[in-house]
């Protein structure tokens, strides 16, 4: 499962960071100190917090558990 909030070329865009907590995956900007993003990733539901709406703020997340196929070598 990969989640992601997409950018579009024509905005300006911050790229954000992620962690989960439980079930919500948490996006943060370090550009915006007041800008969060949670998706709740088994009932879909997000808020956001600190949005603006001349910045896109974008990022993923990888859960943990799927890092070790992207590192792993034969």
């Amino acid at each position: 499962m990969e989640i992601s909030i997409q950018k579009n070329a024509d905005q300006n865009h911050h790229p954000c960071n992620s962690i989960r907590h439980g079930d919500w995956v948490v996006f943060k900007c370090p550009l915006c100190p007041d800008y969060e993003r949670r998706i709740n990733w088994r009932t879909k539901e997000v808020s956001v917090k600190g949005s603006t709406p001349e910045i896109l703020h974008n990022g993923e997340h990888l859960p943990d558990e799927y890092l070790h196929a992207l590192t792993a070598t034969n």
